[in-house]
């Protein structure tokens, strides 16, 4: 924001909203993801200090929209949240094509033929991906039924509210057995970092840890399965 001081300009008594930003020394990026995966995305621990904001620019996740469009009439949680199940499905699907292309020339103790004309290589990857493509699936349909009652501008059901919280939870668990499978199969070849499979293990680990996608969702879906009022407020 625009600074006199320590007191924002006014215009006719309020704060002049247009010209407001938070100024640089307001600003402290602490340097502390320091972590096992997903390092790339830098999120670092940023603080602001002596920076006023208005009612107007502080809005609560839970208030009503103000904007009357299919995206602003799902509720906020749910539309953010759900990207984490995204990017977990991601790794898991490049773990599998990884796996692929090292299993045409990869062996193994078992001889001279590569992981590619082995019947456990073929088992393993095969029930991997039909996995992976379940959760997927269902992801995408728990998503679609908020989407589609949100464009009919009707108020988003709680059960289908919990449902999709289930599916984030297991488009996450999936992709993370998932890509530990491909690792696993990768076997020594897997644990150098220049190969991507380390990579895809480190980032799942991390990205699947999310307080979003962990297993108490399961318990919130379950609750209201049963008829009870969810004890998280973000569902």
């Amino acid at each position: 924001m625009v600074m006199e001081g320590d007191t924002p300009r006014m215009h006719g008594g309020n704060p002049d909203i247009r010209a407001m930003h938070v100024r640089r020394d307001h600003v402290t990026i602490e340097d502390n993801w320091h972590v096992l995966g997903l390092r790339g995305t830098s999120s670092n621990t940023v603080q602001v200090d002596r920076a006023f904001v208005p009612d107007e620019l502080a809005p609560s996740p839970f208030a009503p929209s103000r904007i009357d469009r299919t995206l602003y009439r799902i509720p906020v949680f749910a539309v953010a949240a759900c990207g984490g199940a995204a990017v977990c499905l991601g790794i898991a699907q490049g773990a599998i094509d990884d796996l692929l292309e090292i299993a045409r020339t990869k062996t193994s103790i078992r001889g001279p033929e590569p992981l590619a004309a082995l019947p456990t290589t073929h088992t393993t990857v095969a029930e991997a991906d039909v996995r992976l493509r379940a959760a997927r699936h269902e992801l995408h349909r728990a998503l679609d039924v908020l989407t589609d009652t949100a464009a009919a501008q009707c108020p988003a059901q709680m059960t289908d509210r919990a449902r999709l919280r289930a599916a984030m939870t297991l488009a996450a668990r999936t992709a993370r057995e998932v890509t530990l499978q491909m690792f696993e199969l990768g076997s020594s070849s897997a644990i150098f970092d220049s190969c991507p499979l380390s990579r895809r293990a480190r980032d799942v680990l991390v990205a699947a840890q999310h307080v979003m996608l962990q297993p108490i969702w399961y318990e919130q879906a379950g609750r209201v399965q049963f008829g009870l009022e969810p004890t998280l407020p973000i569902i």
